[in-house]
């Protein structure tokens, strides 16, 4: 008899555990799911204005604080801006944080920031890779002396020049964007660029001190006092 209790017993708790991995792989799926939903929305909406929106309201999804909490399809989620060409969607089950990326085109739970850092570092190579090696198509488009005051951080002059800069690659994608000024004949980029992988991942390139001439990759953690330009 007593053995029996305890075969009962062991039974119970491995339906137990069997119920509750059943369980967790449902919930997971479904978050994954109703987030990738979410996060065609969202790329939807960066394809047609080349940049993040600041909050889901912006897609018609209601949040419901200032930190970005919404609930989608009764599944409570996290959205943010990183404002450094990317975003973060997230969302809490179980003990563990899950986060998607699109520097990582994937969910990850517990992302580790070092990790988007060196794929930034590397997008950077490979695409001023394809600059160097003239693979790309440029259109300049001058700014008008009316607009230049938005840009006096960088001691604009009445003799200077400010052009709007889009480098495409061969297939007519956006590659980089960004200002650059003339001076003397002497072109030289400004402000904040824009630079875009194949792929569609986005990065963004600090060539706003001049001593870094040749840009400063915006990581996690960059300080974010500085000017935003728009043309």
């Amino acid at each position: 008899m007593k053995k029996k209790i305890i075969i009962i017993c062991l039974l119970s708790i491995l339906a137990f555990f069997i119920g509750k991995t059943a369980y967790d792989s449902f919930m997971l799926n479904s978050y994954y799911s109703h987030g990738d939903e979410l996060i065609a929305k969202i790329e939807k909406y960066n394809m047609e204005r080349h940049t993040y929106p600041l909050s889901l309201d912006s897609i018609g999804i209601k949040e419901y604080d200032l930190g970005g909490g919404l609930i989608y399809k009764n599944l409570s989620f996290r959205y943010s801006c990183v404002g450094i060409g990317d975003f973060r969607l997230s969302f809490y089950y179980g003990s563990s944080f899950y986060t998607y990326s699109p520097l990582l085109r994937k969910w990850s739970k517990d992302l580790d920031l070092d990790t988007l850092n060196i794929i930034r570092e590397s997008l950077f190579l490979e695409i001023s890779k394809m600059e160097k090696q003239k693979k790309m198509r440029q259109v300049l488009r001058i700014i008008p002396h009316n607009k230049l005051r938005q840009f006096k951080e960088f001691s604009v002059s009445e003799t200077d020049s400010i052009y709007f800069v889009q480098n495409y690659y061969t297939n007519n994608d956006i590659a980089e964007e960004g200002f650059v000024k003339r001076d003397k004949g002497t072109f030289s980029r400004i402000g904040r660029w824009k630079f875009y992988a194949k792929d569609g991942r986005r990065i963004i390139v600090s060539y706003e001190d001049k001593k870094y001439r040749k840009g400063i990759i915006i990581e996690e953690g960059f300080l974010h006092g500085h000017f935003d330009y728009f043309y």
